[in-house]
């Protein structure tokens, strides 16, 4: 979702991380699912943007991979702004806790 400002930060979501990302004027964004079974285009414009994944149900993500039903959530919210560092903004379940002492303690 793209925002005009920055968005407010919900209580609902358990983990939550931004990141600073530049499209460049050339580019074409897109989404796709995690098996790339649906995409799309993104009509986002050149620009700096920072970027805030939220998300809920990690654990059960974790666990309940192969559910019928969705067991984990998230929501991608990008809004026009200046480069800053990375940032951990709230972390509660075990799935970030572990990614981020696995990936984010090799940056």
């Amino acid at each position: 979702m793209l925002h005009d400002s920055e968005p407010s930060l919900l209580t609902e979501w358990e983990d939550v991380v931004e990141v600073s990302i530049s499209i460049p004027a050339a580019a074409k964004p897109t989404w796709s699912t995690w098996a790339g079974e649906t995409s799309g285009s993104l009509p986002i414009p050149p620009g700096s943007y920072r970027v805030r994944v939220n998300a809920r149900g990690r654990d059960a993500g974790r666990d309940g991979e192969f559910a019928d039903e969705p067991v984990d959530w998230y929501l991608i919210e990008l809004w026009a702004a200046p480069t800053e560092a990375d940032t951990i903004l709230r972390t509660t379940t075990a799935d970030a806790a572990y990614w981020h002492n696995e990936v984010g303690s090799r940056r």
